[in-house]
């Protein structure tokens, strides 16, 4: 309010930044069913190979985005623009070859003998068969991938429709061919970030954000504005059957982002709460299959309140989580280490290095991504 005080500068404020690459940001995790866990760096551009809860190898791919393990190979999807797809061997010791794919590869399966990419900002997925490379358009902004029922999924970010329609919603593609049928989800889904395969049934579950957007913007209360929820898509006919809210009555689960499970369990990371929702894998299918079609379950808050447990981890920004042997694996972006769950959910941390203290700049991205600022 002063107009003599002295104004900052871009130079004080570039005193004070850090280079985004001294930053540590797990973003993508995987495990080989032998105990060994790979991870990606996001910010420092490297994928790690973690045995015995101790950094093995550390690889430095600039722009790595995502890695996945398949069939004795450890495909790792980096880049932006000119997105390539490299694939090494499990000690990551040896590249054994370099595709070029999409814009922003963010995920990776492999079926058939074939590997499929997501490519982000192409919106489409690059499919490598022997060696060569074609490519499958789908919907806007393709960031995960599964496999079931004999076919390939495709979860996208956010939809395509226009704002003011009747409908906008995210959808889901299945791949046939050289083409993709559409799948839509719930009107109002979108922010979408995974989509797995239950192993127990023919059923894929999808991570969303549902947006109310037709609804007056007068409250808060009671996810009035957004709840966060579980689409759910059966593979016997490739159709959307409905979405169950993680979302307690007065408690948000906000931006709902891995997806996995157990042989009693389905995992769910929470984001924007640091948070790990577990629950009972019986429990859960029986409640939903009374449910199913039922066209108000997208409206039941506490829908799983009384079944599920909520653990806070300690570190920030949890994404990308994977389970094997008893143990959960989390990485989590912001404090740059890995949480790991045991059975009783008991936590334990396997640091990846030194994390600088956030900048400005830094700061205000974790800000922007945690929940627990906002209203329930």
């Amino acid at each position: 309010s002063d107009p003599d005080a002295p104004k900052p500068t871009i130079e004080a404020t570039v005193e004070n930044r850090v280079a985004s690459e001294e930053y540590i940001s797990p973003c993508s995790l995987d495990t080989d069913g032998n105990g060994n866990v790979y991870v990606v760096d996001a910010t420092g551009g490297s994928v790690m190979l973690l045995q015995n809860g101790d950094i093995a190898k550390t690889l430095s791919i600039e722009g790595a985005n995502a890695v996945k393990y398949a069939d004795g190979k450890v495909y790792i999807a980096s880049g932006g623009l000119g997105g390539k797809l490299l694939v090494y061997n499990s000690d990551l010791s040896f590249k054994e070859k370099e595709y070029s794919v999409g814009h922003t590869p963010t995920d990776i399966a492999s079926f058939g003998g074939d590997i499929y990419v997501a490519n982000r900002f192409s919106n489409s997925v690059s499919k490598i068969s022997e060696g060569i490379v074609s490519h499958i358009s789908v919907g806007r902004e393709p960031v995960s991938l599964a496999v079931q029922n004999g076919k390939v999924y495709v979860a996208c970010h956010l939809p395509d429709d226009a704002a003011n329609g009747d409908k906008v919603s995210a959808s889901v593609y299945v791949i046939n061919g050289k083409s993709a049928k559409e799948i839509v989800l719930e009107n109002g889904s979108g922010g979408v970030k995974h989509i797995e395969a239950d192993p127990n049934s023919s059923y894929l579950f999808v991570s969303t954000v549902v947006a109310r957007y037709q609804y007056p913007t007068t409250q808060l209360d009671g996810g009035w504005i957004n709840t966060n929820g579980i689409a759910v898509i059966d593979s016997n006919d490739d159709s959307y059957i409905n979405t169950f809210l993680l979302d307690d009555v007065t408690l948000g689960s906000p931006s709902p982002w891995g997806i996995t499970f157990s042989d009693k369990s389905v995992f769910v990371s929470l984001s924007g709460s640091a948070e790990i929702i577990s629950l009972p894998y019986g429990e859960l299918m029986e409640r939903f299959e009374a449910n199913k079609d039922n066209t108000e379950l997208i409206n039941k808050l506490g829908f799983v309140q009384d079944i599920r447990t909520r653990t806070k981890l300690s570190g920030e920004g949890v994404r990308d989580i994977a389970f094997e042997d008893g143990k959960l694996y989390c990485a989590q972006y912001f404090s740059g280490d890995i949480a790991v769950l045991d059975n009783a959910l008991a936590e334990s941390t396997i640091l990846l290095g030194t994390q600088p203290a956030a900048d400005m700049v830094r700061l205000g991205e974790t800000l922007w991504y945690d929940a627990t600022k906002c209203y329930q």
